[in-house]
């Protein structure tokens, strides 16, 4: 779907400069010009709701995995601030390179 802004920005100028309005009507037009402007699109992107995966916290994540081996992955996971994900990437041996 189309912008129709910059239409409604030239007929307002075309009324501006062409018709015989008074004071205050031109005046609010003219501060209504600036605010028809269409804010482009800014891709954000989100911030990290996890704890960066390093040696030491993958080490941990293994040690309590052999202490509690029915623990669920969920668990440990909330345990040490990761995602579920992280910790079955650590049971994998994913992290390994960090050594």
């Amino acid at each position: 779907m189309s912008s129709k802004i910059p239409e409604a920005r030239k007929i307002l100028v075309d009324v501006l400069n062409n018709c015989n309005i008074d004071n205050q009507a031109r005046t609010m037009i003219e501060d209504c010009l600036p605010l028809m402007v269409r804010d482009s699109y800014k891709r954000h992107r989100a911030s990290a709701t996890s704890r960066r995966m390093t040696a030491e916290l993958r080490d941990e994540i293994l040690e309590e995995c052999r202490k509690n081996p029915n623990a669920q992955t969920k668990v440990i996971a909330h345990k040490f601030g990761v995602n579920q994900g992280r910790v079955s990437e650590c049971l994998s041996g994913l992290y390994d390179h960090l050594d």
